[in-house]
């Protein structure tokens, strides 16, 4: 459907004035002056068709936003598959936009919800988006109209998780396992709260009731991997994933997995046993790469083996072309910045030591800071107005958004939070940043 130039028709559309008269034919005089008159109207009609042209397109946006205020439930769903392929394409601010002009259509002045499917949709869409503030709402509305309904449940459960907000998660998850003791999903949204906080074994557990709820998925056997990885584990993490690549040993995922395991064992051996199992990581990784050559994972990997094998000059040909696509890794930055200065490039690799350092100061003071609201959510409103002001300023605005809504939960009047919450929501419209 083409809402542009059925609108345009409309607008364009003229309504020709006829002035009627008597006409006598045998008086010349008033023939020219009906005719000068007729002339003077049809410019006066061009004029008018001009201006209401450039009318038109001065308020284009504005036009296309009341047309989806009467949108149909199919004219809606064109326009989440709209949002959806702007998705796809990474055009996450045009999607966000889009996406909360459904809302406002679907939503008027805050009525209530007629179509959970609707709000389901859009909270996984926003998700996508980054914009987690209108996921967090939207899902919340989707439980408010199905209160049983397990998906929305543990939806909201996971963004809650995302958010640090443990004890409402906690609560859901426990609902949601009250409902289906038997499913999955609810151990593999705890073992994501266990991770959160730290307790491995606790995860894995969790993980491991997973696994048996739904025995063979490969997600969930990827998942006990990287606990058990996490956990220094290499022996238990190895088994399970070397019995899942002689099955699919074309699986990228898989054979990745498997390198970075037996690397990390062998990096963690004595001696000769840790050159022999280095010699069968080497040719694991190049098969890894092989499948996947521009994954920068892969060159890490090849360059640990490298720099275990004795061969700085080829590990840091490996490090370099990986910090090329990934330079906000950390461990990564202090790996290849250490090796840069023991060969004798000082200045740079303590650059990009210094650069790692800031990645990870940053990502602890946002954990410190998030741990701190979470725990005081309620009660607390300077501690979601610290975590606000650092969002903001680290160009965090969907979380900045969500941290000023919950300051005016608490203090509705309070002015900085009504004139930040404002700015945010603004500069996150026209950058697009979430």
């Amino acid at each position: 459907m083409s809402f542009a130039s059925d609108r345009r028709s409309r607008i364009l559309f003229l309504t020709l004035l006829i002035v009627g008269g008597v006409f006598l034919l045998t008086l010349p005089w008033q023939r020219h002056q009906w005719t000068k008159a007729q002339q003077i109207q049809q410019e006066n009609t061009v004029q008018e068709a001009r201006l209401r042209e450039v009318q038109a397109q001065q308020s284009e946006v504005h036009q296309a936003t009341d047309l989806l205020k009467t949108a149909s439930p199919q004219e809606i769903s064109v326009r989440l598959d709209a949002a959806h392929t702007l998705l796809v394409q990474g055009n996450t601010a045009e999607a966000g936009r889009t996406l909360v002009e459904i809302e406002k259509t679907a939503f008027p002045d805050g009525s209530a919800v007629q179509n959970a499917t609707l709000t389901s949709t859009l909270t996984g869409l926003f998700q996508e988006a980054g914009w987690i503030d209108r996921a967090l709402v939207n899902a919340r509305r989707t439980l408010e109209a199905t209160p049983n309904n397990l998906e929305a449940i543990l939806r909201l459960a996971v963004i809650e998780a995302q958010l640090g907000w443990q004890k409402e998660c906690r609560a859901h998850v426990e609902t949601a396992l009250r409902l289906a003791p038997q499913s999955a999903e609810p151990h593999l949204a705890l073992a994501l709260l266990d991770d959160q906080i730290g307790a491995l074994k606790g995860a894995e557990s969790q993980l491991l009731e997973a696994d048996r709820a739904r025995p063979g998925d490969l997600s969930i056997s990827l998942l006990l991997f990287r606990n058990r990885m996490q956990q220094r584990n290499y022996d238990r993490a190895l088994e399970p994933i070397e019995k899942l690549v002689a099955l699919s040993p074309a699986d990228v995922s898989l054979l990745g997995a498997q390198a970075e395991a037996i690397v990390e064992r062998a990096l963690n051996r004595p001696g000769g046993e840790k050159n022999a199992e280095l010699q069968r990581g080497l040719e694991v990784t190049l098969r890894y790469q092989q499948l996947a050559p521009a994954n920068a994972d892969a060159q890490l990997l090849l360059g640990k083996i490298y720099g275990g094998l004795g061969d700085e000059a080829a590990a840091l040909t490996q490090w370099e072309a990986a910090y090329t696509k990934k330079p906000l890794t950390p461990a990564l930055a202090s790996r290849l910045g250490q090796l840069l200065v023991r060969r004798g490039q000082v200045e740079r690799g303590r650059q990009i030591i210094a650069e790692g350092d800031a990645i990870r100061s940053t990502a602890t003071e946002y954990n410190r800071l998030l741990t701190l609201a979470g725990t005081n959510r309620t009660a607390d409103p300077e501690k979601h107005r610290q975590l606000a002001r650092w969002c903001r300023s680290h160009a965090k605005l969907s979380r900045a958004i969500l941290e000023w809504e919950q300051v005016l939960s608490l203090m509705p009047k309070d002015k900085e939070a009504k004139r930040e919450y404002e700015v945010c929501w603004a500069k996150r419209w026209q950058s697009g940043l979430s």
